[in-house]
């Protein structure tokens, strides 16, 4: 799980009434990058970008916090930095001169581009862009913004980076997994790593023959690590239990790299067994406001108003509504409102089925949080689920048989999760409709498509800003399981 990190301690008062100024030290998912002349670092802190030296100190902001700025990376010359910006409602590329301080737009599309990398001469900018309708890399040539593209494959293509002799080494994700690809000059890569997990902020080391990237794991965790290409490629991990940011690394030299973890920026010799920290200090000024106090009396005499429902849903004929509030589960069939559950357990994202018949929800009674469904006539309740898996948002289909949930291996939604379809007969079983969904949410049916479908909201990459909505078709191994209870077998 990433771990919100920053720290922020009042420094002092001579703001005034109005403000005070905060002494920032650590910030999450920030990306550094590391001047031509190793002697300057640039950090995208709180969506601005300091500066400051590259053995650490206080930093200076280039460009205040709040100005939605990621992934920056020098010029080859020193004079410029590339960022992706957050403006409008998607993500463009910007240059900022450090000698001016002058900004100038390099895209402003309705599509997003995103992590930026200069080219070898500082002549044009390689990023990933969405505009094709999955992400593909792309070539622009700052001197008359031509434009062309990289790759066309399927999967989504992102995080390019440039060796010293213009080899570009870059994340391919696809249904079949998480590739480091290098660009061969066709419109696609040819695979040099195939990883368990997500893959990101690959960098070549000066001189080449090595790539730096990091592996986010199913489980949530992420390892920075080594590839040394060779007619054998060999593998190396360089850390273990720390929380290593998306970024690119940084190379003060062929043997050592800095990089973002654990909310701070760290320097690593690549035979080391530890890190050493890179001391970072901020002065953010900080606008106070007041908030009126409220008065709660806890002991007052009820009823009260309901705060805090969780998924309200009814049925299409609106005679039976159910929702989860206070751990338990609640049901109100003709304004009459009933207790379903009252126990120690939380019991949590009921969905009833179409006929009001039962309700199936997630709870942790058996220890763990799993499927279960419960007969509203007679109270049984049947556990359907029993793995280390979280399930979420289990939804019933138009029949009551089956039920389509998320669940995840991470600790929450927006870790990611796996869309599965479980027939509600014993023996409970579930398949797989799609994996790889990020921040998924608003899972639905859609009956009226050939074979059934099934519709959910996600992003297709931990770094989209805004989620899209997903139709999956029902696989044949589900469509075959429900002709067969439909069959009688």
């Amino acid at each position: 799980m990433i771990r919100i990190v920053i720290a922020i301690v009042l420094a002092c008062s001579a703001a005034g009434a109005s403000g005070q100024v905060a002494d920032v030290r650590q910030g999450t998912n920030i990306a550094v990058a590391l001047s031509p002349d190793a002697a300057t670092l640039v950090v995208d802190l709180l969506g601005g970008l300091w500066q400051l030296p590259a053995n650490g100190g206080g930093a200076v902001a280039l460009v205040p916090a709040g100005e939605g700025l990621r992934n920056p990376r020098f010029s080859p010359d020193g004079r410029r930095i590339v960022v992706q910006r957050w403006l409008d409602g998607q993500w463009d590329l910007w240059t900022f001169d450090l000698e001016n301080g002058a900004w100038q737009a390099l895209t402003e599309t309705p599509t997003d581009e995103r992590e930026p990398e200069f080219s070898v001469d500082g002549r044009a900018v390689i990023f990933a862009s969405n505009r094709t309708g999955r992400f593909c890399l792309w070539r622009l040539d700052l001197a008359d913004r031509a434009l062309t593209q990289l790759t066309d494959e399927p999967g989504d293509s992102g995080y390019p980076t440039v060796s010293e002799r213009g080899e570009i080494v870059y994340v391919n994700r696809g249904s079949a997994g998480t590739t480091l690809r290098l660009l061969t000059g066709r419109g696609s890569g040819t695979e040099i790593y195939r990883g368990d997990g997500l893959l990101s902020g690959p960098s070549w080391r000066p001189g080449g023959s090595v790539v730096v990237f990091d592996e986010l794991s199913r489980q949530q965790t992420s390892t920075l690590k080594m590839l040394v290409l060779a007619d054998e490629p060999v593998v190396k991990d360089l850390t273990r239990s720390e929380d290593v940011f998306l970024g690119r690394v940084a190379w003060p030299s062929r043997a050592e790299i800095l990089y973002t973890a654990d909310g701070a920026i760290w320097h690593r010799g690549l035979a080391a067994l530890e890190r050493e920290p890179v001391p970072m200090f901020a002065g953010v000024s900080v606008a106070l406001g007041g908030s009126p106090r409220v008065e709660r009396p806890l002991d007052a005499a009820g009823p009260f108003p309901v705060a805090g429902m969780v998924r309200p849903e009814t049925t299409a004929d609106g005679s039976l509504t159910t929702f989860a509030a206070l751990g338990d589960l609640w049901a109100l069939r003709r304004r009459a409102l009933e207790r379903l559950t009252d126990d120690a357990f939380l019991d949590t994202d009921p969905f009833p089925s179409a006929d009001g018949s039962a309700v199936v929800f997630v709870s942790d009674r058996a220890g763990n949080m799993d499927l279960w469904r419960r007969n509203l006539d007679n109270g049984v309740t049947v556990q359907l689920t029993a793995d280390s898996a979280k399930p979420y948002l289990p939804t019933f289909d138009p029949t009551g048989r089956f039920v389509a949930y998320l669940e995840t291996d991470g600790f929450g939604p927006w870790a990611e999760s796996r869309l599965e379809v479980l027939r509600v007969a014993e023996p409970y079983r579930s398949t797989t409709i799609a994996s790889g969904l990020y921040g998924a949410r608003r899972l639905s049916w859609d009956p009226s498509a050939d074979g059934g479908a099934l519709v959910v909201e996600s992003r297709r990459h931990p770094a989209d800003a805004a989620p899209t909505q997903s139709r999956f078709p029902l696989t044949s191994a589900f469509a075959s399981d429900a002709a067969a209870e439909d069959s009688g077998v």
